[in-house]
């Protein structure tokens, strides 16, 4: 179908979610540029499905592989975008969940500076004081017995 109507933005959306749980997310992310290519009046409300399929194809990627590497690579390829404080909250995540946890505070200063209005970035900061809680019961197990 998509080979008669290559512009037609619902066939390249349906596309790129086939490509992406393919596990073949570049070409998804390719499909969803083409959708974004097109005519705005031809998008047919999808704006909104491709941002949230960008933030799952992410997730994905993520599950699979090094989550802060995806994240980062994503946040590189969309750093304009209003995705940014989703990524930043995501960057965050994955570096609490290695254990990183002042990078991925940071991570989350970061976005809640840059989009302090964001929905994100409230849920961003209301993340730290369990991180910050997480570090210390991290740092209670490191401490050698008997002090």
């Amino acid at each position: 179908a998509l080979d008669k109507a290559p512009e037609d933005p619902k066939l390249n959306y349906d596309y790129a979610l086939a490509l992406f749980k393919r596990g073949k997310a570049e070409e998804g992310n390719d499909a969803l540029d083409k959708v974004l290519a097109c005519d705005p009046g031809d998008q047919s409300g999808l704006a909104d499905d491709i941002d949230l399929a960008r933030v799952e194809q992410m997730l994905a990627v993520s599950a699979f592989a090094d989550a802060e590497a995806a994240t980062r690579a994503f946040m590189e390829k969309h750093g304009q975008s209003d995705l940014m404080a989703k990524a930043y909250l995501f960057l965050g995540a994955a570096e609490v969940n290695q254990n990183k946890i002042d990078e991925g505070i940071a991570a989350w200063k970061t976005g809640i500076e840059k989009y302090p209005t964001a929905a994100e970035s409230k849920h961003a900061q209301a993340l730290i004081p369990k991180a910050e809680k997480r570090k210390e019961s991290l740092q209670k197990k490191q401490e050698p017995e008997g002090k």
